[in-house]
């Protein structure tokens, strides 16, 4: 049982370190547990519940083979599974939609005889970059949303460009992408059950009226963890509590920060303009993840659309960026050789970032 968690505990390095950061300021500052966001808490494990039903009804499969079955080049799957990539991720998360897209892509090729190592760099930049449009594309957004109570119209006022320039950007990459013809044959996955699936897409978008504060979302929940009780209950002990562990470690970090008058006084005083924080919360994404950096400056600054940019921008870049980014790798790197992934990886996305980076300066 200890190999089994001590294994887990290795894989789940980002709430290692958000607990030992916890525990460890612990000791310098009090410890409340109101700083726990519990409506961002409740949302999350609503979302995962929902996106465990449509793994599970294969909804997720059958919308990607239906678009990869209607393409027959390398130009031609970029060209439709990036945009599909993207609205998948503004609705289910670029997590889980990297998880549906990815394998069934490499597979493909992988049949037609070609490595595809560029659409899956372009497929994680198109999760990351799509999924940022949404106030439910990422758990950042989802936290940012709820922390500042910021408005449906702010939101999409400030993602809306990078989301719509970084898709088109991705598209014009991709028509410089050989025509070659492919030949592979991919099976259809038939649907689950087509009623009850139906109705849990109708529970999908209640919880999303739930995130635009719409319905409250402690009603929302009570009505989803009944549903899944008696419906699903299998699928509870699925969710990925580890992240849900992770926010609530951040939580009560941040809160440690906001109150050690000497760690607030630095952290404040770099943050000093919305140029600084959407700069710093883009680069310091690069090191420890666009979600910790969303939470950590979120603690010192009102500059929310600047810092909602810039942590956007910031799953661009490096691996460890975004969760999205790191999934994308692993999910490649089962079936093909990885170095001509990173190369791409890196040049692709370091290009971008500069780009984002300076724009958005500009911008701010």
């Amino acid at each position: 049982m200890l190999k089994v968690i001590g294994r887990r505990l290795r894989n789940e390095v980002v709430f290692v370190i958000a607990l030992s950061l916890a525990l460890f300021t612990g000791f310098f500052a009090p410890t409340h547990l109101k700083s726990i966001d519990l409506g961002v808490i409740a949302t999350l494990f609503n979302l995962m519940l929902l996106t465990l039903v449509f793994e599970k009804y294969h909804l997720l499969d059958f919308i990607s083979i239906s678009l990869l079955r209607k393409v027959s080049s390398e130009r031609g799957i970029s060209l439709v599974m990036i945009p599909a990539t993207a609205i998948l991720s503004m609705f289910i998360t670029n997590d889980i939609a990297l998880i549906s897209v990815v394998p069934l892509t490499v597979g493909m090729c992988k049949k037609a005889g070609f490595d595809p190592y560029r659409i899956v760099v372009l497929e994680a930049l198109a999760a990351n970059i799509g999924s940022s449009l949404t106030p439910f594309g990422n758990p950042q957004n989802l936290f940012l949303f709820n922390s500042y109570e910021i408005t449906v119209r702010e939101f999409f006022s400030v993602t809306a460009p990078f989301s719509l320039a970084g898709i088109a950007i991705l598209c014009i990459i991709s028509l410089f992408f050989k025509k070659n013809r492919i030949t592979a044959v991919l099976h259809s996955v038939p649907l689950g059950n087509k009623s009850e699936l139906a109705f849990y897409i109708i529970l999908f978008f209640v919880i999303l009226l739930s995130v635009l504060r719409i319905i409250p979302v402690l009603i929302v929940t009570i009505i989803v963890i009944s549903i899944f009780i008696l419906n699903q209950r299998d699928l509870i002990g699925k969710a990925d509590y580890f992240l849900l562990g992770t926010f609530v470690a951040f939580f009560i970090f941040i809160d440690h920060m906001i109150n050690i008058p000497a760690v607030a006084a630095i952290i404040t005083g770099i943050l000093k303009t919305d140029a600084h924080v959407f700069a710093i919360s883009a680069l310091t994404s690069q090191a420890i993840s666009n979600v910790p950096s969303a939470v950590l400056f979120s603690g010192f600054t009102g500059s929310y659309k600047a810092l909602l940019l810039g942590v956007s921008v910031g799953g661009i870049g490096t691996l460890v960026a975004s969760l999205a980014n790191l999934i994308a790798y692993r999910l490649y790197a089962r079936n093909c050789e990885t170095k001509i992934f990173n190369r791409y990886f890196y040049k692709v996305n370091l290009i971008l970032l500069v780009f984002f980076i300076i724009v958005g300066i500009y911008w701010v």
